[in-house]
């Protein structure tokens, strides 16, 4: 009995090892698969993005969104975007529903139009807006627990983030994608560094 009982603790310890190296596994190769985006954009793709931002200036988060699902859908995804969850009743800039390891993107930008930036209290609203829909997705058949916050530079302040901020539903990551043709001083100019304690508090 004593022989059987350690046999099942050994097997469900490597049942729990296996989900979590499972889990940091897809966790990070989410957060690679963005990165190695941004890494394109910032280096490869810069003069071509910013000449379609600077033709269509009212529609650059949807051509920047566009971009990223592209990429996504090369690397052997099929994300979707701008598809209308009948569960939750929200519209997210772009979902990739491939398990394991499904997720959400809300894309923004600034600078594209007047160069201004949205300081802390604009970066908090954007982080509310992806924890609001990541509340409304619990639950449903679109659940996911990870979800990234993009946003496109494409003039003004420059910023530096935490990598991610978890809430009761999820995680967020957050990443930075600088397309700026800062010259000069500008380009010089040091980051304004927030902090996660930044970026959840009030106002």
């Amino acid at each position: 009995m004593a022989r059987r009982a350690e046999d099942d603790i050994r097997r469900d310890l490597r049942a729990l090892h296996d989900y979590i190296r499972r889990s940091i596994g897809t966790r990070w190769s989410r957060r690679h698969l963005v990165d190695r985006f941004k890494t394109q954009c910032e280096w490869y793709r810069r003069s071509d993005l910013v000449s379609l931002a600077k033709r269509s200036p009212r529609r650059v988060e949807s051509i920047l969104t566009n971009e990223l699902a592209a990429f996504l859908h090369t690397q052997g995804m099929s994300p979707l975007v701008k598809a209308m969850t009948s569960d939750s009743g929200v519209q997210p800039d772009l979902m990739v529903t491939d398990l394991p390891g499904a997720f959400y993107v809300e894309a923004k930008q600034y600078g594209a139009k007047s160069g201004k930036s949205p300081g802390r209290n604009g970066i908090r609203r954007w982080l509310a807006q992806v924890n609001d829909t990541l509340c409304k997705f619990h639950g449903t058949r679109y659940q996911v627990d990870k979800a990234f916050l993009v946003i496109f530079r494409m003039d003004g302040d420059r910023y530096s983030l935490p990598t991610s901020i978890g809430y009761a539903h999820g995680e967020i990551f957050l990443v930075i994608i600088d397309l700026g043709e800062d010259q000069g001083s500008n380009a010089r100019k040091l980051a304004i560094s927030f902090t996660e304690t930044d970026l959840l508090q009030s106002q």
